[in-house]
């Protein structure tokens, strides 16, 4: 058990040695997205715009040092939420790890003695369901004509596609397939849970 909590405390503190990387600005911008992502202020992470801040470094070892910078500090964040620390208590806590440039330390104490202080008295319910959050359904109404198999099929079908923040705030898209009588089903439990909300 010991091995895999050293393994994970390497991982941790390698990931969060990836914010000593990227410059103090955008460090600080990814700390109040994170703070603000958290308590449902913004409703993704502008991922995009963090990669295109760091152009002078191989794109995909970007990608990496983002979303490692982005896990770490979300990690940081939802664990100071979680014991209710106060700015000092979080930085004596990053003072320990020894991983973090005193800079990088300030700057994620500066966000969290703004931003936190709401976070922790709305909860971390969000981060603590560990469940993404929807933001946008698009649908299409189809007909399968013919295929390799069938040569008349002339069957509608329903193309969902909806995309959700993750926990970190990354947006994923899902695509779904049903059949119509599929999608009345769906649709009446839709309709379901909306007049048991409007009942509470």
């Amino acid at each position: 058990m010991a091995d895999k909590s050293n393994h994970f405390q390497e991982g941790f503190r390698e990931s969060l040695s990836r914010c000593n990387q990227i410059s103090d600005e955008l460090f600080l911008m990814i700390c109040y997205d994170i703070i603000e992502f958290q308590q449902l202020k913004i409703s993704s992470l502008r991922t995009k715009k963090y990669y295109e801040n760091i152009q002078d470094i191989e794109s995909s070892k970007s990608k990496d040092i983002i979303d490692n910078v982005i896990k770490s500090v979300s990690a940081i964040v939802r664990s100071a939420c979680e014991n209710k620390e106060t700015g000092e208590e979080l930085k004596s806590r990053l003072d320990k790890l020894s991983v973090l440039s005193n800079d990088k330390i300030n700057l994620l104490v500066q966000a969290w003695q703004k931003e936190g202080k709401q976070l922790i008295l709305t909860g971390c319910v969000f981060q603590d369901l560990n469940i993404g959050k929807l933001l946008d359904i698009k649908w299409k109404l189809g007909m399968a004509v013919s295929s390799n198999d069938c040569k008349h099929l002339n069957t509608p079908y329903v193309t969902m596609a909806i995309t959700v923040a993750d926990q970190s705030g990354t947006a994923i898209q899902h695509s779904i397939e049903m059949t119509v009588p599929q999608f009345r089903n769906f649709s009446k439990q839709l309709k379901e849970m909306s007049v048991l909300l409007d009942s509470v």
